[in-house]
């Protein structure tokens, strides 16, 4: 049995974690990378894909600003926030999860993530069955989380009102917005924090 003076000692899994992608200088890049360590590999993974990703992708896809916008969206602390809120599985399916989001149906910009209930202004039409932000139109986005990390589906509740609508906001699907959990898992088994 543990002593009290050992438990206090002992980080949490959580805490360890977020020490080992904190780390560094400031910003959370460190200066030199080492090859064996997974927690390293994954920061930089990370940095990669709000950055060097989204511009490969935006690039691909004619330099659209709303497109980059909505792409940088998914790293802000809005979709993080509606992230941890959601459920894996169900309606989503195995090793995804689904989540909420409202965008403007004329631009496509994206503009709230969340419930609808969450979300100041929201509203549900009775008559229509329909969901809307302060004008906004809903759609969701089905998430791998689990393997890939990349948006596997998007779902317009609403058809958008312009085909440059529906085109800045159907083309997010397939980018990666999250690290995959297996690799996380995998992560933490080599450094030896979970048990076999």
């Amino acid at each position: 049995m543990e002593t009290q003076e050992k438990k206090a000692k002992r980080k949490t899994l959580w805490t360890w974690l977020f020490e080992r992608l904190n780390r560094g200088n400031g910003n959370g890049h460190k200066a030199s990378v080492s090859q064996e360590d997974p927690f390293d590999a994954l920061h930089h993974e990370f940095l990669w894909l709000k950055s060097g990703q989204i511009d490969q992708w935006v690039r691909h896809d004619g330099d659209d600003p709303v497109l980059k916008k909505n792409a940088g969206a998914f790293f802000h602390q809005s979709f993080i926030d509606a992230l941890t809120q959601e459920s894996i599985g169900g309606n989503a399916g195995a090793g995804h999860t689904g989540i909420n989001a409202f965008y403007n149906p004329i631009t496509g910009e994206l503009k709230h993530f969340g419930n609808f209930q969450d979300i100041k202004g929201g509203r549900w039409d009775e008559i229509t069955g329909s969901t809307t932000v302060e004008g906004d139109y809903h759609c969701l986005f089905r998430i791998n989380v689990q393997h890939t990390g990349k948006i596997a589906e998007v779902i317009f509740e609403q058809k958008p009102m312009t085909d440059l609508a529906r085109r800045r906001i159907a083309n997010l699907a397939g980018l990666q917005v999250m690290i995959p959990f297996t690799k996380i898992y995998q992560a933490l088994k080599s450094t030896e924090h979970l048990e076999p």
